[in-house]
């Protein structure tokens, strides 16, 4: 007889673990990731991947014996955490990352770590809808690490997860520790809302910078609040207060403007591909899917002459 969900929710959690012996098989433990490995260092690859699914929670412990150059990305909508089992070197998108820090990545999106030889990963993958507010908010407003209470107790519980032989917690009370956990993590509010004051102060540096900036594709986050001079949290809460989206969405925005009044006045008759690239869009069926949900209609009917009806 088969179980229903709320009966396999209710069992304990239970590990599977591969051993790999080839780096290229390795990068292909996560399901549903898209992984490439490369080696760096010398010698034999041995590694291992322990996987436990809880709900809409995938944690897992990657352990690789060679220094290794990754390039990852979780599906669309989910969020990847990911932070060290033990002191070592890692790096995420060129960036060093301290052994007590959480690396936090959106899913959809390229990015690279480099590990040393002998590391030890712990991920956690929450999919998509998962938390309160993970549909609203956009992954990419938060920090590339983050530093705090809620971290220091994420990365207690998963050592411990992870170390036991026998858990006597049903997964559904640790589906329930997690979203509690991770709510508290990425959306709890830590930091005062700004005053009106420093909000236009904010909000006309920032605006200021963009109208100068060359190449708005490479603008971060992390990157808009340090010239603003306040947190990426609270930088978020302004924007969505003034402009009624997040700040990446209104980054994207801002750019795929651009795009439709280049293709508006495209006098030089340029392929569509060509605009996109220009401004940052290198994910062309991507790019479309952003475009028509921003304007109701494809890159290729803005281009054509039966584009605007009036109506």
């Amino acid at each position: 007889m088969q179980q229903s969900d709320d009966q396999t929710r209710c069992n304990s959690p239970t590990w599977c673990t591969a051993i790999t012996q080839d780096v290229n098989e390795q990068a292909g433990q996560l399901p549903q990731w898209q992984q490439e490995y490369n080696q760096l260092s010398d010698g034999a690859f041995r590694g291992a991947m322990t996987h436990i699914e809880l709900g809409a929670f995938h944690l897992f412990k990657e352990q690789t014996s060679q220094a290794l150059q990754q390039y990852c990305r979780v599906p669309d909508g989910a969020i990847w955490l990911g932070f060290s089992a033990r002191p070592q070197r890692v790096s995420i998108n060129q960036q060093q990352a301290d052994a007590n820090t959480i690396m936090v990545r959106p899913g959809g999106v390229d990015f690279e770590l480099a590990t040393d030889c002998h590391s030890a990963l712990f991920g956690v993958v929450i999919a998509p809808a998962t938390l309160p507010g993970q549909t609203e908010t956009a992954p990419e407003d938060f920090t590339q690490t983050l530093v705090s209470p809620q971290a220091g107790a994420l990365r207690r519980y998963t050592t411990l997860l992870f170390g036991q032989c026998e858990n006597r917690w049903q997964s559904k009370t640790h589906e329930q520790v997690l979203v509690s956990t991770l709510s508290r993590l990425l959306y709890a509010s830590d930091d005062a809302m700004p005053g009106p004051q420093q909000h236009h102060r904010a909000l006309t540096a920032l605006n200021d910078y963009l109208a100068q900036v060359d190449d708005e594709a490479s603008i971060t986050v992390a990157e808009l609040a340090a010239i603003a001079g306040i947190s990426p949290r609270a930088l978020h809460r302004i924007w969505c207060t003034h402009y009624g989206v997040s700040v990446a969405r209104f980054l994207q925005a801002r750019r795929l403007n651009q795009v439709r009044r280049a293709l508006q006045r495209n006098d030089a008759k340029r392929c569509i591909a060509d605009v996109a690239f220009e401004h940052g869009f290198y994910h062309l069926s991507q790019f479309s899917k952003q475009y028509h949900r921003l304007f109701g209609e494809l890159p290729s009917q803005t281009t054509s002459d039966h584009a605007y009806t009036g109506i």
